[in-house]
């Protein structure tokens, strides 16, 4: 059965760790009632017309491989009661297959990024992936047995934007469905004299409180004015979300700082295709009362981003 909304799809590989990127996605897709679409790559040759029939131990890997899929579909859909979950074993690299599902997906989800040197940090797959996918990307954290109840955090530069409206908005949108506060966090101090937030920031701030109500939004200059590593209220958070920056650059310095230090799930950002101006942005607001109340009610607010000239050029 097919959806007409995207689905959120996780990229599983096998290994153990590949059910958190599962796992996560569930997570996501369970919140805001999208279907989660589980996407295997198989990358085994096949053999050239004349050269005989294909070797069995490809068609046995296939079908291990359709079998586990299989399997892992069984155990999230106990997490996901009524959810929709489909499974796809395509053929190709990871990075092709991966990269192909992107065009049409809400999110990809990724798993565990691991704490390696801010140079392979990602690994060769993963770096093509972040950097050219169009939607936003969520690296899983390695599951820790622990319930974290810190705030989203959103690292923003605004003098960047063509991704800060979309950021803001990504933002909102987790910490709304989280029932989380949000923390804003100003970039554009790093690296200079140390001070309170940007107006036309904290301006954009003011905004979304009064579209989504019923979060806590708050916005501070980060703990460490050179942006190079990260301070308790970071490593604390549920979820760090940061730009992605421009696909055909390398990796910002603040997302390599995120990726090598960060223990919690990060979601990356892309800019947004072409910036639109007072663009209106939906999110959910949560009525009465703020986040968390057991009694509150979704309803749909229409936020409107700060335009070039107020996020500071």
């Amino acid at each position: 059965m097919s959806s007409r909304f995207p689905a959120v799809v996780a990229g599983v590989d096998g290994y153990d760790l590949a059910a958190a990127a599962a796992a996560a996605a569930t997570a996501v897709a369970r919140r805001r009632l999208l279907p989660v679409r589980l996407v295997r790559a198989f990358d085994r040759p096949v053999p050239s017309p004349g050269a005989g029939p294909v070797p069995p131990g490809r068609e046995a890997a296939r079908r291990a491989a359709l079998a586990a899929l299989g399997d892992l579909r069984e155990t999230l859909l106990r997490q996901y009661p009524g959810g929709q979950i489909t499974t796809a074993l395509v053929e190709g690299t990871a990075a092709e297959v991966l990269l192909e599902e992107t065009a049409s997906a809400e999110l990809l989800v990724l798993g565990p990024h691991g704490a390696a040197p801010s140079s392979g940090v990602l690994g060769r797959v993963r770096v093509e992936v972040v950097r050219r996918a169009p939607c936003p990307v969520l690296c899983a954290a390695v599951p820790s047995g622990r319930v974290v109840d810190g705030p989203v955090v959103a690292l923003v530069d605004p003098r960047d934007a063509a991704t800060s409206s979309r950021l803001l908005s990504t933002a909102l949108l987790e910490a709304t469905t989280r029932g989380s506060d949000l923390e804003v966090v100003d970039l554009s101090r790093t690296g200079g004299p140390v001070g309170p937030a940007g107006t036309g920031l904290a301006a954009a701030v003011e905004r979304m409180g009064r579209a989504a109500p019923g979060v806590r939004i708050r916005c501070r200059r980060p703990d460490d004015p050179s942006g190079r590593h990260l301070g308790p209220a970071e490593r604390g958070a549920q979820l760090l979300v940061v730009g992605r920056g421009d696909p055909a650059g390398a990796l910002p310095p603040v997302l390599r700082a995120v990726l090598s230090q960060a223990g919690v799930p990060v979601l990356l950002v892309p800019p947004a295709a072409a910036p639109l101006a007072r663009a209106p942005v939906l999110a959910l607001s949560l009525a009465p009362g703020r986040a968390g109340d057991p009694d509150r009610r979704p309803e749909r607010s229409d936020l409107s981003p700060t335009d070039r000239s107020e996020y500071g050029r």
